[in-house]
């Protein structure tokens, strides 16, 4: 067994005859990529079983982020005629097609944010993929007989759906962006941000997109969505000791 002559203490493990000087000990392991034990703290190797587990928690954690977006989601549809009390409405909305889907719309702000103070914005990304995916799986299965159980249902083109998917995601995306970059010691500063970006995104690009201009119609939504995201704080600030951020998160 050598002795490093910088330590004066031998050294463990077995030494290949090719070392030279005490500069240059090597060990088995150091021949190995991927190394069996790595710096700072020397976690093991990646394996199947590890990824599998890895994987199954990334689950777990957005079983229910997933299923709340999801049930919103299928909410905003159902709710696609059903025109919101005038009494619930300000003068200047009063007159305007408002729907109560567009009540429903910011909460889903409010789940994304929520994932996103609790696990990151990943995790937000995460949250919003699978519950659109899940939604337009449904949607097109229709395994509730959805469709010949209301039959009144508004029936939406062809290009609304298309433009409300794709605009849907983008003003989440924004959101997630926007809520990520204003984290500070201010708790309400990230989510109200992030909504007041989302609710613009979509107000701004949806109209255009589904029915090729942006009428007045486009300013009465986002009117109606900023009226409603400071509302949704009240939620939000309640459920912040429950959604305490991870280890390595923004804590506020």
């Amino acid at each position: 067994m050598r002795v490093s002559k910088l330590e004066g203490s031998p050294i463990p493990g077995p030494v290949r005859a090719n070392s030279a000087g005490p500069y240059r000990v090597a060990h088995d392991d150091d021949a190995v990529w991927r190394p069996r034990t790595r710096a700072y703290g020397g976690s093991e190797e990646e394996t199947p079983y590890t990824r599998a587990l890895a994987y199954a928690r990334i689950a777990a954690r957005l079983a229910l982020p997933v299923l709340l977006l999801f049930t919103l989601l299928q909410a905003i549809y159902l709710f696609t005629d059903a025109p919101v009390p005038q009494a619930w409405l300000p003068g200047f909305a009063q007159g305007q097609f408002l729907i109560l889907s567009d009540l429903i719309l910011p909460g889903c702000w409010l789940v994304i944010h929520l994932t996103n103070r609790r696990f990151g914005p990943d995790y937000a990304f995460g949250n919003l993929v699978a519950g659109m995916a899940l939604a337009l799986v449904v949607a097109v299965i229709d395994p509730w007989d959805v469709r010949t159980s209301l039959p009144d249902q508004a029936s939406l083109s062809t290009r609304a759906v298309a433009a409300f998917v794709l605009v849907f995601a983008a003003a989440n995306f924004t959101g997630v962006i926007f809520f990520d970059a204003a984290q500070g010691p201010r708790w309400w500063t990230a989510p109200l941000v992030g909504s007041v970006a989302a609710s613009f995104f979509f107000s701004g690009l949806y109209y255009p997109l589904a029915f090729g201009r942006l009428c007045f119609e486009a300013l009465t939504h986002f009117a109606l969505f900023l009226g409603v995201s400071p509302v949704l704080m009240l939620p939000y600030f309640l459920l912040r000791p429950t959604m305490k951020p991870m280890s390595g998160m923004n804590g506020y």
